[in-house]
């Protein structure tokens, strides 16, 4: 599943935005977030700008849910 948004605003440098730490300069984490928790359920965030030329952000996350862990089986009581 995909969902793409693009405009044609001022743009910005993708790669600056990815390149911050929580320490540098910048106005958020906004796109690093969504990238990681995106990648946790096995999708990616990709990111397309020039400043001034608009950006295009695009999200994919498989529809298939992911499998989930099988559950520790719960011990039995035996007669004693």
């Amino acid at each position: 599943m995909d969902l793409e948004v693009s405009d044609d605003g001022v743009g910005f440098d993708p790669a600056e935005v990815f390149a911050r730490t929580p320490h540098g300069a910048g106005r958020g984490f906004g796109l690093p977030a969504a990238r990681a928790r995106l990648r946790e359920y096995g999708g990616d965030l990709g990111v397309c700008g020039e400043p001034g030329r608009g950006t295009r952000i695009r999200a994919t996350v498989s529809a298939r849910p992911r499998p989930q862990p099988a559950a520790a089986p719960v011990p039995t009581a035996t007669a004693g």
